[in-house]
């Protein structure tokens, strides 16, 4: 974290009295406002996850963006006061809260993209079954249309067959593509399936065209 890294910094130039003490409280001002930046930007973030359809739960780091105000807030009343040694030890407690802070988000983030992954491959599994059954009946239903001799009540009853195999098709189809748009690893795969499923639902609407069946 590169706020934490500045922080770091300024604390050993605290303890060390590298610079002045109006010097280090401007710095450790600068400091305050570029977290209470980092703050809004998380703030927009989280608005935006809560926006979201299929949200990510992430923890909450609010209680660590507290504890590291209250130590940025401390230093700087102790870097006026030229109280160098105290102002460090709050220097370096923020640091570590900022460090903590940016650990805890990375873990989260990363169980929570396992999670997911996880989810979504179970979920395209059972969908890539459904398919598979779902192609079956496909070619079943083809095969005994092709032996109609004409328009006949069977012929009929195929048809109408087909028309629900279709409405299945493209529940299906809608599911991959809504699954592909949150796992972009998938998404070449399900383009390409989806490709197939329409082109063989176009096919035997053709065939059941030529037929005068619509």
């Amino acid at each position: 974290d590169e706020l934490a890294k500045k922080q770091e910094d300024l604390q050993k130039k605290t303890e060390k009295k590298e610079a002045s003490k109006e010097e280090l409280t401007k710095k450790q001002e600068g400091l305050k406002k570029e977290f209470e930046k980092v703050k809004e930007d998380l703030k927009k973030i989280d608005k935006q996850n809560n926006e979201l359809k299929d949200k990510l739960n992430l923890e909450s780091t609010k209680p660590k963006e507290e504890q590291i105000e209250k130590e940025m807030t401390e230093a700087e009343q102790e870097l006026k006061k030229g109280k160098n040694k105290k102002a460090g030890e709050n220097q370096e407690s923020a640091a570590e809260e900022m460090e903590d802070r940016a650990k805890r988000i990375r873990e989260s983030l990363d169980q929570e993209m396992k999670e997911r992954e996880a989810e979504d491959y179970k979920t395209l599994r059972q969908l890539l079954e459904n398919l598979i059954a779902l192609s079956h009946e496909q070619e079943d239903n083809m095969i005994e249309l092709k032996q109609q001799p004409g328009y006949t009540p069977r012929f009929i009853e195929l048809s109408k067959q087909q028309q629900k195999i279709k409405r299945d098709a493209e529940m299906i189809e809608d599911s991959l593509l809504a699954l592909s748009k949150r796992n972009i690893k998938i998404q070449s795969f399900v383009n390409t399936e989806v490709g197939k499923i329409n082109h063989h639902m176009e096919k035997t609407i053709g065939y059941l065209s030529d037929r005068n069946t619509y």
